[in-house]
């Protein structure tokens, strides 16, 4: 029988009753071993990461250090040129995709493609789960997954739903998702699963029932970007604000339905979906009707996603919402970002604890250098390699600034922590630039022949 891999090893540990009770510094040898048999299985196919590699010389990755070299920027997934969509350049977006995935991109016939959503439905239909994330400047980043990748991570996030408390329910729940109902985003998908999961699916509400499709995040995004340069014409910003306006007018109305709905059924157990803004919003809207705190089952499960870095939120919003919330029972709360397979889980002190399987390193600011001490507390750029993926490279530096603890949490269990109050660097600095995007970026359109 052949040795278990390191990987194996590092993704068994899903199975441990408490996922956190291994301390990161006691798995360092064996994140590492994985991280070199990943580097080794994806370098022959995600050219980038070769050059990133013969750059810095590195053959064997011995340390963390050896790791920042081969880290891709989270805009090196959003480096193709806006061109190949607005031309309707599918072929050349294809060879981009190819360049950036673990896995060989062929076969993906093209010739009546005539948008991106209908390039994203024609990966998915072939087996490449392209995962979008939006952006402001209205180009998405393409994270590619292979079925086996989108397998695992949605068993590892039902086998800890709920951490670190229970994930059982005893029947499937009434469920209101203050989002769309499907679409290629990893939040988006994640959802599918916890209604499957946990939801009576005849008791499932969304607060739009369009999906999330490509094209609306981009062109919103582009029209931004032509506002703030000038180039918008008037007529182009009148048909942006009327058809912002619209759905403004359809989401505000399902919502109020919505809220309608969870007043009435507030005796039942309930799932209640959505990012902190609409936790907060929901908040609100219950008071408005007179809801006093503590009203909500103590079986309700609450899933709160996108972290608490929404400028529009109050800095205190997680503690208002779950002071009005009462004593709920289960919480799926975690900080993550789209390019991990699974959440850094929050415990019962609000720190987020390492999952075994991903590799984190605090970065300065421009991406380069490693920090941390070996003890004490570092504040610096979020990055990671995540061994999990098949579908690509699993390193990346985020545009989040943390703050991390190597000392002892409070909960008791071992190994470093991320403390809340996560911001973006965006948001403290409109030019955040990661420096090793660019080396990327021009390698990446090389290759394209950009």
């Amino acid at each position: 029988m052949p040795a278990e891999s390191a990987r194996d090893q590092l993704l068994n540990l899903r199975n441990s009753p408490d996922l956190h009770a291994h301390d990161p510094r006691d798995l360092l040898e064996v994140q590492l071993a994985a991280a070199q048999e990943m580097f080794e299985e994806h370098r022959g196919e995600v050219a980038p990461l070769d050059f990133r590699a013969r750059e810095a010389n590195i053959e064997k990755i011995r340390s963390v250090a050896d790791l920042v070299p081969l880290l891709f920027a989270h805009a090196s997934y959003k480096s193709y040129p806006m061109s190949f969509i607005t031309h309707g350049r599918w072929d050349r977006l294809l060879k981009w995709y190819d360049s950036m995935s673990a896995v060989p991109v062929r076969d993906v016939p093209l010739d009546d493609v005539a948008t991106i959503d209908d390039f994203v439905d024609r990966l998915w239909e072939h087996g490449y789960y392209a995962c979008l994330t939006s952006g402001t400047s209205g180009k998405c980043s393409f994270l590619n997954h292979t079925d086996a990748d989108r397998r695992l991570s949605a068993e590892m996030r039902m086998q800890h739903w709920g951490w670190p408390g229970s994930s059982e329910v005893g029947g499937k729940l009434r469920a209101y998702r203050f989002a769309p109902p499907s679409g290629p985003n990893r939040g988006l998908d994640n959802w599918r699963n916890s209604v499957a999961h946990f939801a009576d699916p005849d008791q499932v509400q969304y607060l739009i029932d369009e999906p999330m499709r490509p094209s609306h995040h981009m062109e919103a995004g582009a029209l931004r970007a032509a506002i703030a340069n000038g180039t918008a014409s008037p007529a182009d910003i009148a048909r942006y604000e009327e058809q912002t306006a619209q759905r403004a007018a359809r989401v505000a109305e399902r919502f109020e339905a919505m809220v309608d709905d969870i007043v009435a059924h507030l005796d039942e157990p309930l799932l209640l979906a959505g990012g902190w803004a609409r936790q907060h919003q929901l908040v609100e809207a219950l008071r408005a009707r007179g809801v006093a705190p503590g009203r909500f089952h103590p079986d309700t499960i609450i899933s709160a996603g996108g972290g608490r870095k929404d400028p529009s939120t109050p800095r205190d919003v997680v503690e208002q919402v779950f002071r009005f919330y009462g004593p709920v029972r289960r919480v799926n709360s975690g900080y993550s970002m789209s390019e991990m397979s699974d959440a850094h889980r929050e415990c019962e002190h609000g720190r987020y604890h390492f999952l075994p399987w991903v590799i984190v390193l605090v970065l300065d600011e421009s991406g380069e250098r490693l920090l941390g001490p070996a003890e004490g507390r570092v504040e610096g750029r979020y990055a990671c390699v995540d061994v999990s993926y098949q579908g690509r490279w699993g390193g990346v530096i985020s545009g989040d600034r943390v703050v991390v603890d190597s000392g002892p949490c409070p909960c008791g269990r071992p190994g470093a922590t991320i403390l809340p109050g996560i911001e973006r660097y965006g948001e403290l600095d409109d030019d955040d630039k990661v420096l090793c995007a660019a080396a990327v970026d021009q390698y990446v359109r090389g290759l394209v022949g950009a």
